[in-house]
């Protein structure tokens, strides 16, 4: 049995969103989900540019400083 047979809701949130599961205990989810979400979009940013495109315009535009 498949992983998105047992259960789609966990597939999602593993597979599809990469979330950690289960989601690390914290009083602090929201500051935790940003940071999570800043790694993603370094990550992208990061493999878009190793692939010859321009970032700049979308890191100077961005609403995340520390990108």
């Amino acid at each position: 049995m498949t992983a998105y047979d047992q259960c789609r809701r966990r597939f999602l949130l593993r597979y599809v969103w990469r979330m950690e599961w289960p989601a690390p205990l914290t009083d602090r989810l929201g500051e935790w989900e940003a940071a999570i979400q800043r790694g993603l979009t370094f990550h992208q940013l990061v493999l878009q540019e190793s692939r010859g495109m321009a970032i700049e315009e979308v890191v100077a535009t961005g609403e995340d400083a520390s990108l």
